[in-house]
């Protein structure tokens, strides 16, 4: 009798751990998804459709390799403090990523959110490099790469774990750009706003002084005439536009010269073409090979 009193007790308490548990893992999902808002890609997974999180880095070693279809992103964990690659298999794009092409991600470097994941013992956030971070324009010197960190938890924590316990786990790893930013203004501001010491032996002064009787103002210096800046010569005549049997056969940088930045770049399997406002130009194998 006594084995089935102590059998019932405790199936009573295991039931009850997990009535509780349910409603605190729904609550950290809805935390989780209004706190870190994943950033919409248009179909060239470079451009910002709709914009969400950026992120800071807070650590080096966090391993990505470069944007691609195919391969997915790099996959690393983080637990106890420390990150490391969990085999090459992404948690949210599950094919292998190259290592050979993996590069880390710098700390203080800022990413662009683009998933989040939340797994029975983990939760798995995708990362993509941006350079300037701009959602309304592309970086086109910055070359994205993308990686998964999968922070992991002990079996069944997240189920009894507030979002404040969890965003700190995160928060070794990824910061809120904003956020991250408004602390730093807020410490320059306290520090402003504090008087500066005083110098040894001295005294310091008092906040409010008695007002000093005001002496009478001199009259005001005459204005300066007016200065006008020089002339600026004309401009250099439009350089003849270039035909494209000229153009055939330049690398990249020989186009850049010529051109300037595109407005858009765009990547198709060999080809890499580059689009200017009356011209597009196809590079194959770093030369050009057609032009329109």
């Amino acid at each position: 009798m006594r084995i089935i009193a102590w059998t019932a007790i405790l199936l009573a308490s295991s039931l009850m751990g997990v009535l509780y548990a349910a409603p605190q893992s729904g609550n950290l999902v809805q935390q989780l998804q209004s706190t870190y808002i994943p950033n919409v890609m248009d179909a060239s997974g470079i451009r910002v459709a709709q914009a969400g999180s950026i992120l800071a880095v807070q650590l080096d070693g966090v391993q990505a390799t470069p944007r691609s279809r195919i391969t997915g992103a790099f996959c690393n964990d983080f637990e106890n403090g420390q990150i490391k690659p969990c085999g090459g298999l992404g948690s949210i794009v599950r094919r292998p990523a190259p290592i050979a092409n993996a590069r880390p991600l710098a700390a203080g470097e800022k990413v662009y959110l683009l998933k989040t994941e939340m797994q029975n013992n983990a939760i798995v956030f995708q990362v993509q490099s941006c350079g300037t971070c701009n959602p309304k324009s592309v970086d086109p010197a910055h070359l994205p790469f993308r990686a998964d960190v999968k922070f992991k938890f002990i079996k069944n924590a997240l189920a009894a774990t507030d979002f404040k316990s969890v965003q700190g786990v995160i928060e070794q790893v990824f910061k809120i750009a904003d956020a991250e930013a408004d602390s730093t203004d807020a410490g320059a501001d306290a520090g402003e706003a504090q008087p500066p010491p005083a110098a040894p032996g001295k005294k310091r002064p008092p906040q409010q002084q008695t007002a000093q009787p005001q002496r009478e103002q001199a009259a005001p210096p005459p204005p300066e005439p007016a200065k006008f800046d020089p002339i600026p010569p004309p401009p250099p005549p439009p350089a003849a536009p270039a035909t494209p049997a000229k153009i055939m056969g330049m690398t990249v940088d020989e186009v850049k010269a010529k051109f300037g930045e595109p407005e858009q770049i765009v990547e198709a399997g060999e080809k890499t073409i580059y689009k200017y406002k009356d011209i597009k130009v196809t590079f194959v194998k770093g030369k050009v090979a057609d032009i329109e």
